[in-house]
């Protein structure tokens, strides 16, 4: 069997970034502690997608089938990004059982952003979409948070700062699934 071309490996890479970049404008959207988790039969799946992160190594979604994920979409600019950051570093090192993926959103080349993350302490990994990725144009606020379940459905979108408290008990909520 031939394996597919750089051409081609990067149409199908275009073409799940279009599908996820859907996905993010049409899943529910959820904000509050209050708010419950999308059930079960209303999640919708999150495509997979793969992007380089800041140490040239290549990170994606469907590497992770089988654990909770948070997916954080941020930029060294953003004020409530930068503070929710330290819980997300304190949920990374204290629940082995989430997988954490920062998305910086900063325009430009990746020192600003590898500069922020060494200066902040972030322990997760934090990938860089290309300027054409369909997921730039996807997300309309910063911070956006999508909390994915064990079998890569969305479960939860937070739209704006979202505090450690708050992701702790969806993830606990999370984790108790089967």
């Amino acid at each position: 069997m031939k394996r597919p071309g750089p051409v081609r490996i990067a149409q199908l890479v275009v073409g799940a970034l279009a599908v996820a970049a859907i996905a993010l404008t049409f899943a529910p959207k959820h904000q509050e502690a209050g708010d419950a988790i999308v059930p079960v039969p209303r999640r919708t799946p999150m495509p997979d997608f793969t992007m380089s992160d800041l140490r040239g190594g290549a990170w994606s979604l469907s590497a992770h089938r089988g654990r909770v994920v948070l997916v954080n979409f941020w930029a060294t600019w953003c004020p409530p990004c930068r503070e929710e950051i330290p819980g997300f570093i304190r949920l990374a090192k204290s629940r082995g059982d989430l997988d954490i993926a920062g998305i910086a959103m900063d325009d430009g080349d990746a020192a600003g952003v590898r500069q922020f993350a060494k200066a902040a302490g972030v322990t997760y990994p934090v990938l860089l979409p290309s300027a054409s990725s369909p997921i730039v144009d996807a997300i309309q606020s910063l911070p956006t948070t999508l909390l994915v379940d064990k079998m890569g459905r969305i479960a939860k979108q937070y739209i704006g700062e979202v505090s450690e408290r708050t992701v702790r008990e969806d993830v606990d909520r999370l984790m108790a699934e089967l």
